[in-house]
C-alpha cells in the first residue's frame, strides 16, 4: 500500500503536481476560455500561480506548520496574478494557508475548513461573483469535503492510518464532487451554453484539486474524467477567434491603502469596469507569527491610516480610466496592463510617468510571459514602477 503523505511532503507535490498537470493541459484550458472575457489565457494564468506557488515554496525551509508554508507561497503567487482565474485560485490558496495555521499534518477535518476558508475569500474578492464558474466548483467541492468529514466523526486520539483514510475519502469526495459541477457549467452560463464548453477556470480548479488528492494519496492523475467535459481536449470546430473580441484592457497591480480607501477605490471601480477582483495580501495578525502590525499611510497624505496591501484586478475601458482611481488609494505599483482583445490586438500605451517594456519568458518569481502566440494574441506589458514606501 502507497504510503499516504499528510505534512510537508503533501503539500509540495501538490503544488509540483500541479505545475506539472497545468503545464500538459494548458492549452486545452486556453481553448475554451470564454468567460468573463475570450482571452484564451485562463491554463497560462494558472500555471504562471501555480509554478509561483510551487517556487515560492521550494526556497522555505521545511517546518512543521503547513499553514504557513501555503500562505507564504500564495501571498507571492497573488503579488504576480494575472487574469480572473490565477487573482481567485491565489486568493483561494491564501485561505486555506490561513485556515492551516499551525497544523502540521492534514487531516479530513483540517482540509474541509481550509477548502471553505479558500472560498469564502474568492466569492468575496470578488465584487460581482457569478455561478456556474470556478467559484461554483469551489463551493462544491468544499460542500462535499465538509460532508464527508463530518459523517465520519471527530474523535481525539484517532488511529493515525484510519485519520490518513479519512483524509484520502474526503479529498476524493471533494474532487468528484468538483468534477460534476465543472460539467455542469455548461449549462449555467449563457456564454458557455451557445458554444457547448465548460468553464476553463472551473476545469483548472478540479485538476487542481486532483493534484492535491494524487499528493496525499500517491498515483498518476487519470486523464479520462476530463474526457467526459463538453467542448474540452475535443473542442471540434470551437476557436476563440470566432467568438467576437472584447473591447477594453486588463489592469492588475499592487496598492497599499487603508481598509476605507480601499472600499472607496472598489465602489469606483465597479462603476466603471467589470471583474473587480480585490483581496488583501497581509498576513492575519492572529495567526501568523510574523506579523509586526499594519503599515501607516504616508504622512504626506496628512493623515494617519491602518493600511493594507491589496492585489486589485479589474477590467475596463482604458487602463488610464483605473490607474486614476486607484492612484487616489495609493500609489500603484507591479501594474501590468493587457487589451482583453484576442485577437489582432495592439500592445498598450504605457502609463504617463511609467517606463513599459515587454514581458518576455520566465520571470525570477517563474512566471511566464503572455506574449504574443501564433494566433495574434496581445502581449502583456510590465509598467516599471517605483514603490512608494509606507512608513
Amino acid at each position: 500500500m502507497t504510503e499516504i503523505r499528510t505534512g510537508f511532503s503533501a503539500l509540495e507535490e501538490w503544488l509540483k503536481l500541479s505545475v506539472t498537470e497545468l503545464t500538459r493541459q494548458q492549452e486545452a484550458l486556453n481553448a475554451i476560455n470564454v468567460f468573463p472575457v475570450p482571452d484564451g489565457d485562463t491554463g497560462t494564468n494558472l500555471l504562471a500561480t501555480m509554478r509561483t506557488a510551487h517556487e515560492t515554496l521550494a526556497t522555505q525551509e521545511p517546518q512543521a506548520d503547513l499553514g504557513h508554508h501555503l500562505a507564504v507561497a500564495a501571498r507571492q503567487a497573488l503579488g504576480s496574478a494575472q487574469g480572473n482565474s490565477g487573482s481567485l485560485i491565489s486568493v483561494f490558496l491564501l485561505g486555506m494557508g490561513e485556515s492551516l495555521a499551525g497544523i502540521e499534518d492534514l487531516t479530513a477535518f483540517a482540509l474541509a475548513e481550509s477548502l471553505e476558508a479558500g472560498r469564502l475569500r474568492a466569492w468575496s474578492a470578488l465584487s460581482e461573483p457569478v455561478g456556474g464558474t470556478i467559484l461554483s466548483v469551489m463551493a462544491a467541492a468544499s460542500q462535499a469535503a465538509r460532508t464527508h468529514a463530518s459523517s465520519q466523526g471527530r474523535r481525539s486520539g484517532q488511529d493515525r492510518d484510519l485519520e490518513a483514510l479519512k483524509l484520502v475519502g474526503t479529498l476524493e469526495a471533494a474532487w468528484q464532487a468538483s468534477l460534476v459541477e465543472a460539467q455542469h457549467t455548461q449549462s449555467r452560463l449563457k456564454e458557455l451554453t451557445d458554444i457547448a464548453v465548460v468553464d476553463a477556470g472551473a476545469v483548472g480548479f478540479v485538476i487542481i484539486i486532483n493534484c492535491l488528492l494524487a499528493a496525499v494519496r500517491g498515483g498518476e492523475i487519470d486523464l479520462e474524467p476530463y474526457k467526459d467535459l463538453p467542448g474540452y481536449q475535443e473542442p471540434g470546430e470551437l476557436g476563440i477567434e470566432q467568438i467576437p473580441a472584447t473591447d477594453g484592457v486588463e489592469v492588475v497591480c499592487t496598492v497599499a491603502a487603508s481598509a476605507l480607501d480601499a472600499a472607496l477605490m472598489r465602489a469606483a471601480l465597479d462603476a466603471v469596469g467589470e471583474s473587480v477582483v480585490m483581496s488583501a495580501m497581509d498576513p492575519a495578525p492572529e495567526r501568523d507569527p510574523e506579523y509586526s502590525g499594519y503599515n501607516h499611510a504616508s504622512a504626506s497624505q496628512g493623515r494617519i491610516d491602518d493600511s493594507l496591501t491589496w492585489r486589485v484586478h479589474v477590467h475596463v475601458p482604458a487602463e488610464s480610466v483605473a490607474l486614476d482611481i486607484i492612484s487616489k488609494a495609493g500609489e500603484p505599483t507591479d501594474v501590468v496592463v493587457t487589451p482583453l482583445s484576442q485577437v489582432g490586438a495592439t500592445a498598450p500605451r504605457p502609463h504617463r510617468g511609467a517606463e513599459a517594456r515587454p514581458r518576455g519568458g520566465v520571470d525570477a518569481c517563474g512566471v511566464e510571459a503572455r506574449g504574443s502566440n501564433e494566433s495574434g494574441s496581445a502581449r502583456s506589458w510590465h509598467l516599471n514602477r517605483t514603490r512608494t514606501d509606507v512608513s
